[in-house]
């Protein structure tokens, strides 16, 4: 796996600076990339296209395997990564434009495919098994590289407009928190998210499209204390939050409750609320729209919150919450408190 991409690396690097791709910019991607994204992409497709035709050759060099190939390739074919990596090519073709593109993409896969081949050949049927094993496994989601399975699950086109589908198919990675306390804490995050580096141990950060999206999360863990510092109990602290305190305090934040629930997560107190507010970042202005999950543990809360931006004035980031929020709710179902 490392030698494919380091590979395909390589020739990435050559189309994007033979070709003038403005992978970067102007592919169908949310967000902000950065200045790797195009060479990201040119991988995550060319790691496909060299595993379909890996089993190509296997057709033609182990005949009597065939039944086998057929059922590992139907299986990737019908995987959302399959439909993720097609959409990454139609992004391309679309680019560039359909002849030149699909020429220089043939190029790039005969280039990959030989460098690959003269050095993990398959020789035997028992390997070529091995092989046809790793194909299936890789469709439900087991890729060795977490950037090349991500972008591919981002780009399927059904878990955009429905997120939550990616985690109700089974595409989720366990997180375990990183805070100090008496529990471990843990919870499911899908696989196309990427964590984000915190500089403390109670707070762990995710975003969406492997670190390129429009929506982020946090998870802070955090013992229970009222105005004045004190600590109190889950109970007090429960109670002792309403819409009405709460709405209060974020008003003198400039902060905008829009809803309020109180609710359980897997029989926890917990309070379920969205928020709005104006944000300012070197000079833009926006409108920054989150939903937080509040839940009461026994000895910490745990607090999850979406976030996205939208412009100012308009409804897209409301909107855009409303959309996740689905996703949201199953990965606050998903958290466990156990002994550690």
């Amino acid at each position: 796996m490392k030698l494919l991409l380091s590979v395909v690396t390589l020739f990435s690097i050559w189309l994007i600076s033979s070709s003038n791709i403005q992978a970067q910019k102007n592919l169908d991607i949310p967000g902000s990339p950065n200045g790797v994204l195009g060479t990201e992409l040119l991988q995550c497709r060319t790691y496909c296209r060299s595993m379909e035709r890996q089993l190509e050759q296997l057709k033609k060099d182990f005949p009597a395997l065939r039944a086998e190939i057929l059922v590992a390739e139907s299986s990737w074919k019908a995987s959302p990564l399959a439909s993720g990596c097609d959409a990454i090519e139609e992004s391309i073709i679309k680019e560039m434009g359909a002849a030149k593109a699909r020429a220089i993409l043939k190029k790039l896969d005969s280039m990959v495919f030989k460098e690959t081949q003269d050095l993990t050949k398959i020789k035997t049927a028992d390997h070529a098994r091995i092989y046809i094993d790793l194909v299936k496994r890789r469709a439900k989601g087991e890729i060795e590289h977490d950037m090349v399975r991500a972008h591919l699950l981002w780009h399927h086109k059904p878990y955009r407009l429905h997120p939550e589908e990616e985690m109700t198919a089974g595409y989720s990675q366990q997180i375990v928190h990183t805070a100090n306390t008496a529990n471990k804490i843990s919870f499911k995050v899908p696989m196309s998210w990427k964590p984000l580096e915190s500089q403390a141990k109670n707070l762990v950060a995710f975003r969406n499209c492997y670190g390129r999206g429009t929506v982020w999360m946090t998870a802070l863990v955090s013992e229970y204390r009222n105005a004045a510092g004190e600590k109190i109990t889950a109970k007090k602290a429960f109670e002792t939050l309403t819409e009405e305190s709460l709405s209060t305090t974020y008003k003198q934040m400039g902060i905008e409750l829009t809803s309020f629930t109180k609710t359980k997560v897997n029989g926890m107190p917990a309070v379920l609320f969205t928020r709005k507010q104006l944000h300012e970042q070197l000079g833009d202005r926006s409108t920054r729209a989150a939903i937080v999950l509040r839940v009461f543990a026994d000895d910490n809360f745990i607090n999850f919150q979406i976030n996205t931006l939208g412009a100012e004035g308009t409804a897209v980031a409301e909107r855009r919450i409303t959309i996740y929020e689905p996703l949201f709710k199953q990965i606050g179902g998903s958290l466990m408190i156990a002994d550690k």
